[in-house]
């Protein structure tokens, strides 16, 4: 692919530029922030970037107050056949068009598969791997590894699918296999569930047909044990009611007792309830300090903060009025046209033709005669006719000297008019370019003054809105300022500090009240607290009960002086008597059910073997199936590793020969690694082999250069995309870089090569030069003059020559 026409609309810095590049070697040349990064960009954009993409990426691409949308125009040669690339950018509704071959195709998904095939390059990153080199990116060779790999061994191989792609299948398939999970486990792993479930069924089938016959002794034996523990319950609940009666008088005495306790706690707690709520810190309600707390706190961030931002507030400095700035520049005539040269005439024929026409008729006359007569008649006539051959060969010689005279004459002449044409037509279009130009130069005049306008405008429209934001900030300093000596005052305080105290005291007090009341709910049960003296007669009265229960137990004996341990050592035999036959009775019914209930069914314990035998069967054929996806993706994987290292003995021989040219000799052996393609170079002064992070950079990025090189060339094949260069030789010495440069010139007899530089030292290796203009807009202090450039001093490396061989 060459191509012919790059057209930008709306690209950062191009509002409106087309690109014509040489079909070899372009060097693009302009100062910083010319766009000549945005070349690269939109190239990278057209080529391979979806139209309708919604990226934040595109939103930066687009032209500042730009209103229409980006779109890029690429007109190309592919095999000898003409094309058109087209793309707007505008989100969903961004379009593509691609006209191949006389054929047009709108579809994104099409178009990107045509455009991968007519350059031999896959996607955006692999482009920023092979043929787009960024001069900060040059050791960044691997950023579709997936995509560069399946290239070379395509290049090696010859296969058309990617080896990555069937061992990615490989992988995910065995995976699929032996997944374990619960929710979505593998066949392998159903399988061995399933095998292991039939198991335990087959198992347990054959079990419960040993178990039937045990069932039947064990129901017999539990029907005599129930009528054994029956008599011994009912002995067992008599004790328990005699000890209940005890029991039950102890524990209403223990009841008084609590209560007891409680109304004394709680008279005293009334007491310090009613000294607290005597002398509190304020009269205000504590949630009512709070929230004038939190308001003096939230006034004191907004003083500071409206501080701060008054004095943010600054009026920038209005521009002065611009000034257009006259133009004038004469166009010089065009040079007349070259007069046309003469016409030559012809030469007739001279007298010689005559005189040899006489003398052959004459000696035919003779050699007739003699013929007749014989003797002397006869010998003359044949001189003369030799004679008249003779003085005819030579006339017709100087014949043929002055008609090749005459046509020489005449490609002269026509050679002369031809040159006076050309001459012509570059005359006019020397004075058409000069027209042109000084259109342009007058247009740009008028585009500075109005953009130098509207900043002045928009400078006044500023400091008149940092004037009224001051103001407002003002007033809402006052406000804050009354708010906050109206809220001190209601709290009785000077300051903040004295408030926050006045907040910790009250919330104090006002724990310590609620502390009291809650232990009081606690003890009465009751919000409502009350009287003290009707606490007092309360508490009096549970200890007159608590006095008389003691009397009764002592009444009632042994079981009396300790009615609880009475009463647990009756209910412990009564659960003692009732577990056991509780247990009996349960040991019947079990056995009645497992004899009732037992499934064992011989047919079905016969299915389940079956199903078993079946189930190992279908686990033997899938493990088979997984150890020949194994083989295969070891296989693929050894392959790889074979085709891999052919790419890059194949790398290392075209690098070490461009890495010798470049660096002159110096370095000439290459080794690359085929597994992650680490490039490692023999070092004379070392005699060992270099990691190239360990060389200098400019070597470093002359060692990647060359190894890029050496991509292109392999996994591009028969394809010929456009190499596009930014800078990669600003770190490269003088030298080396105009001999790199010589190693392009030969690289764009197959591929087309645009160069982005700011330096003018390969325009003499360019077979075009397109040179970019610098950014027009300075900023200029109010009253300072505009600076003038500095004038250019050429460097010395200009006089070098460029070398034309290692």
């Amino acid at each position: 692919m060459r191509i012919t026409r790059l057209a930008l609309t709306e690209i950062r810095r191009h509002r409106r530029y087309e690109l014509h590049p040489a079909p070899g070697l372009t060097v693009i040349r302009g100062p910083n922030e010319s766009g000549k990064s945005t070349l690269q960009l939109a190239l990278e954009l057209v080529l391979f970037r979806r139209a309708t993409t919604t990226a934040a990426e595109i939103a930066t691409v687009r032209s500042w107050d730009a209103e229409a949308d980006p779109m890029i125009e690429l007109e190309f040669e592919l095999d000898g056949k003409p094309g058109k690339l087209a793309k707007r950018f505008a989100g969903a509704k961004g379009s593509v068009r691609l006209e191949l071959d006389g054929i047009a195709d709108t579809d994104p998904g099409r178009v990107d598969q045509l455009l991968a095939a007519a350059t031999g390059i896959p996607s955006e990153k692999f482009l920023r791997s092979t043929a787009s080199v960024r001069h900060f990116e040059m050791d960044d060779l691997d950023r579709d590894e997936r995509a560069l790999r399946d290239r070379l061994q395509q290049s090696i191989g010859g296969g058309d699918v990617g080896a990555s792609k069937a061992r990615q299948r490989l992988a995910e398939r065995i995976a699929k296999m032996r997944a374990t999970g619960v929710k979505n486990p593998g066949p392998l792993r159903v399988l061995s569930d399933e095998i292991a479930a039939l198991g335990t069924q087959l198992r347990d089938g054959e079990a419960a047909l040993d178990r039937l016959s045990r069932d039947r002794a064990a129901l017999a034996a539990a029907t005599a044990d129930r009528a054994t523990l029956d008599a011994e319950v009912k002995a067992a609940e008599a004790e328990l009611a005699e000890a209940e009666t005890a029991a039950r008088v102890g524990a209403e005495r223990q009841t008084v007792t609590e209560r007891y306790d409680h109304l004394r706690r709680a008279a005293d707690l009334a007491e310090r309830l009613a000294i607290a709520e005597a002398a509190p810190p304020t009269t205000l309600p504590v949630a009512g300090v709070v929230t004038d707390v939190e308001r003096l706190r939230a006034l004191e961030l907004e003083t500071a903060q409206l501080a701060a931002a008054r004095a943010a507030a600054v009026a920038p400095i209005v521009p002065p009025e611009p000034v257009p700035a006259a133009t004038d520049e004469e166009i010089e005539p065009a040079a007349a046209p070259r007069p046309a040269p003469r016409p030559i005439p012809v030469p007739p024929a001279g007298p010689g033709m005559v005189i040899a026409g006489m003398l052959l008729v004459l000696s035919v006359a003779s050699v007739l005669a003699g013929f007749a007569q014989g003797g002397f008649p006869q010998f003359l006539g044949l001189l003369l006719a030799v004679g008249a051959i003779v003085a005819a060969g030579l006339v017709f010689r100087r014949d043929r000297m002055i008609r090749a005279a005459r046509a020489q004459l005449i490609q002269t002449n026509e050679a002369a008019a031809a040159e006076a044409a050309r001459e012509a037509e570059l005359a006019a279009a020397a004075q058409q370019a000069r027209m042109a130009a000084a259109q342009a130069a007058a247009e740009a005049d008028a585009r500075r003054v109005a953009d130098a306008r509207e900043v002045r405008r928009v400078t006044l429209i500023a400091a008149a809105e940092a004037e009224r934001q001051r103001a407002e900030i003002d007033a809402r300093a006052t406000a804050v300022a009354t708010e906050t000596t109206g809220i001190l005052s209601e709290l009785g305080v000077a300051d903040r500090p004295a408030a926050e105290a006045l907040l910790v005291a009250a919330q104090r007090h006002a724990a310590t009240v609620d502390g009291v009341r809650a232990e009081l709910r606690g003890l009465l049960g009751t919000d409502v607290v009350p009287p003290i003296e009707e606490l007092r007669r309360e508490r009096d009265e549970a200890a007159r009960k608590a006095e008389m229960g003691g009397h009764a137990l002592v009444g009632m004996g042994p079981t009396g002086a300790d009615p609880e341990s009475a009463r647990l050592r009756a209910q412990a035999a009564l659960r003692s008597a009732r577990t056991r036959l509780q247990t009996a009775v349960g040991e019947q019914g079990q056995a009645e059910g497992r004899v009732s209930q037992n499934p064992a069914d011989a047919e079905a314990v016969a299915a389940i073997a079956e199903r078993l035998a079946a189930a190992q069967e279908e686990l033997a054929r899938q493990e088979r199936r997984l150890r020949i996806y194994q083989q295969t993706l070891d296989a693929i994987t050894t392959a790889e590793a074979a085709t891999m290292q052919k790419a890059a003995r194949f790398l290392e021989r075209r690098m070490g020969t461009d890495i010798a040219r470049i660096t002159g000799g110096r370095y000439d052996r290459v080794r690359v690694d085929e597994n992650d393609l680490a490039i490692t170079v023999w070092s004379p002064e070392r005699a060992a082999w270099v990691d190239a992070t360990q060389l200098s950079k400019g070597t470093a990025d002359q060692l990647y250069l060359a190894a890029r090189l050496g991509l292109v060339r392999q996994v591009t094949q028969d394809r010929r995309p456009p190499l596009v260069f930014d800078d990669p030789f600003v770190t490269f010495d003088d030298d080396r870089a105009l001999r790199a440069m010589a190693v392009l010139k030969e690289l764009a007899a197959d591929h087309q090569v645009l160069y982005l530089t700011c330096s003018d030292r390969y325009d003499a290796a360019a077979d075009l030069v397109v040179e970019l203009p610098a950014p027009a807009i300075v900023h200029v202090e109010p009253g300072a003059a505009v600076p003038e450039p500095p004038v250019r001093e050429e460097p010395f490396a200009l006089t070098l020559d460029l070398p034309t061989d290692a």
